[in-house]
């Protein structure tokens, strides 16, 4: 049985290969570099998709597939008008194939990728999330046994765009769709790992101890081997749920295991796949504030974790 350092590095070295293996679709990334306002935001008319079409039409793939990777090669792109111009791509996929649920997930999925999300103040973020919130109800009801639809439309809702990023309230919006992906695929990876985070974000310390131990950790790193950081930090919340549930000797025990497993990582390992250590830092702050010896320990892996990112300006997880 491998460890955690093995896992993370088998998952690395998987990532790898798959980015070198991994070839674009010549007539998409073709389409991708040509498309007009290629040099400025660009411009989505109904003429300019139908000259897509024509362009792309000795391509083995349907209309509205065509139309759907179209859509999700633009998406970071900048729009003269924003998400309505990326989503005119969507609307227009919809029509050429209405009883596909791909083209619909993949809307909802854009919704908060595009860079109009992250440019866009909360009324216009609330504006893209209902949007994005209509196209995964359509999905859902047009394959409603996907488990991966109902997850994505729970991690919709986790996101949900608010003042108060602290207030739990996307946790409760967020549940019931991870519950809906768990009953059709009880083992779905993503939808146990936010299942905790809700959890853990409702202070039910407990059940949401059980919800991370549930994860399959080995199928995440199957399914996302470029996100292997994220089996640490379930290792590292489990312990944090743990304190705060009052474990406190299970919690040093599962913290200070982990600290052992990340100071056997070289140091780009560890900044790449331990992006932060918000956990660890605020338990030996609070729950386990009387423990020398963690704080002495978390304080040196965070200064390892932390080297490349000057003033502490770590990036967020997702």
């Amino acid at each position: 049985m491998m460890g955690l350092v093995e896992e993370v590095r088998a998952a690395a070295a998987r990532a790898k290969r798959e980015d070198e293996g991994e070839v674009p679709e010549p007539w998409l990334e073709a389409e991708r570099r040509a498309w007009p306002g290629v040099d400025g935001p660009l411009v989505v008319t109904a003429r300019g998709l139908d000259e897509f079409l024509e362009r792309t039409a000795s391509v083995d793939v349907p209309r509205g597939e065509r139309l759907r990777k179209l859509a999700i090669a633009l998406e970071s792109e900048l729009f003269e008008d924003g998400w309505d111009g990326l989503q005119r791509i969507y609307e227009a996929a919809a029509r050429e194939d209405p009883e596909d649920p791909r083209i619909f997930e993949s809307w909802g999925i854009s919704s908060t990728q595009c860079r109009a999300w992250d440019d866009g103040s909360l009324e216009e973020q609330r504006a893209i999330f209902a949007d994005g919130e209509r196209a995964f109800t359509r999905a859902a009801a047009l394959d409603p046994d996907d488990p991966d639809i109902h997850c994505h439309m729970g991690l919709h809702q986790y996101h949900y765009p608010k003042s108060d990023r602290a207030s739990p309230e996307h946790a409760d919006r967020a549940l019931p769709w991870f519950a809906r992906a768990l009953a059709i695929d009880p083992h779905h990876p993503m939808a146990r790992l936010y299942q905790a985070h809700c959890l853990h974000d409702k202070k039910e310390w407990r059940a949401a101890v059980d919800a991370y131990s549930a994860v399959d950790q080995a199928r995440l790193l199957e399914e996302r081997p470029h996100q292997a950081w994220r089996v640490v930090k379930l290792e590292e919340q489990i312990a944090s749920c743990l304190a705060r549930a009052g474990d406190l000797a299970e919690a040093k025990r599962r913290f200070l295991a982990l600290i052992a497993e990340l100071s056997r990582l070289t140091d780009d390992e560890i900044r790449d796949e331990a992006v932060n250590l918000w956990d660890l830092e605020e338990a030996v702050k609070t729950t386990l504030r009387d423990d020398p010896t963690l704080a002495e320990a978390a304080e040196r892996v965070a200064r390892r974790v932390y080297f490349k990112y000057p003033g502490g300006d770590e990036p967020e997880q997702d």
